[in-house]
């Protein structure tokens, strides 16, 4: 029961009440309360791109387990206060009984952490334990103003990206890195803006968003959270190596925009759907086994006519998320 307890506390969507959960969690003194909610989470995806690659994110990620996905995105959509990664990290870091938990999860094996566009609003307490931390990206978190930890205390850490993240976290970087950033006109309106982050940059020429948008119609919204999708504005990648920053504004229109590439199954009002999502959306969005597996019931029963599978291409593709397990489920109907 204070198992369970806890779990209640941690999904209450408040911090304060979360804090009391973890609290509890610590209280008990018990491995088994820690690896049972942290089982299926790791820290080892990376979408393409960000200050590893050259697109948009990049950085060893969380990966989050069913539960902990449920306090991020429900029914197909960002919730109001998404929760997810700040009680993943509460956990990590307040795990005091040496519990079985992914190797990844290991204090020695964090060196890199992406909580790029994450939705916190606050960084737990025990921070400080991450003591092998290099390299922390909290970029594209607007609403995050304020860490429970005093991230200085990190000794080994070396940088810290907070583009377009308004924490005031008191680090000063180990070394300095140059910008390419430089003013640019646009094509379209003959605009002139005092940096690259406020264009689009086609194969053509650099465009503001406004006239891109018009003219080609490039971009389109996340169904979860309702942000830009392609091209993604404001991005960079950075080299370490080089010590430089750079702006990652350049996309094909052919390769990166189409929204195709972008459409993924989702667990909407009981039935699978298909929508464009961005890929920091896609990972806490994809239907569990057994969302799917009711969705397949109401096909089966009869609630929900067979042609809303058979009719639709989405779910015998490769690229729209669905498992080989789930795709094992409907593949009869395709028969």
């Amino acid at each position: 029961m204070s198992v369970e307890k806890v779990k209640e506390l941690l999904s209450s969507g408040d911090y304060d009440t979360i804090d009391k959960g973890i609290i509890m969690a610590v209280d008990l003194d018990d491995r088994k309360v820690f690896e049972g909610l942290l089982e299926g989470c790791e820290i080892d995806w990376t979408i393409e791109g960000g200050y590893e690659h050259s697109g948009a994110g990049g950085g060893k990620r969380p990966v989050l387990n069913d539960w902990l996905k449920k306090l991020q995105i429900q029914n197909g959509s960002l919730i109001d206060n998404p929760t997810g990664y700040y009680v993943f990290l509460s956990l990590i870091t307040h795990n005091q009984v040496n519990a079985n938990v992914h190797e990844s999860l290991k204090f020695e094996n964090i060196t890199h952490l992406s909580l790029k566009k994450c939705n916190l609003q606050f960084l737990p307490k025990k921070m400080s334990r991450l003591t092998e931390l290099k390299i922390l990206d909290i970029s594209f978190n607007p609403k995050l103003k304020e860490s429970k930890s005093d991230l200085t205390s990190l000794k080994k850490i070396e940088y810290i990206i907070d583009h377009e993240t308004y924490l005031n976290h008191g680090f000063t970087s180990k070394f300095s890195l140059e910008t390419n950033d430089s003013s640019s006109e646009c094509m379209g309106c003959n605009e002139h803006f005092d940096s690259e982050r406020d264009m689009v940059m086609r194969y053509d020429s650099n465009f503001c968003q406004n006239c891109d948008e018009s003219w080609n119609d490039l971009h389109f919204y996340c169904f979860c959270c309702n942000d830009w999708i392609a091209p993604i504005i404001n991005d960079f990648k950075i080299d370490f190596k080089a010590k430089k920053a750079e702006n990652d504004t350049l996309f094909s229109e052919e390769y990166d925009c189409p929204e195709e590439y972008s459409t993924k199954a989702l667990f909407v009002d009981s039935s699978i759907i298909f929508k464009t999502i961005c890929s920091y959306c896609e990972a806490d969005s994809r239907p569990t086994d057994e969302e799917f597996a009711s969705f397949v019931s109401r096909v089966d029963s009869g609630e929900l006519s067979i042609e809303t599978i058979k009719d639709n291409d989405n779910f015998q593709s490769e690229e729209t998320g669905i498992s080989e397990k789930q795709y094992d489920m409907v593949s009869k109907f395709f028969d």
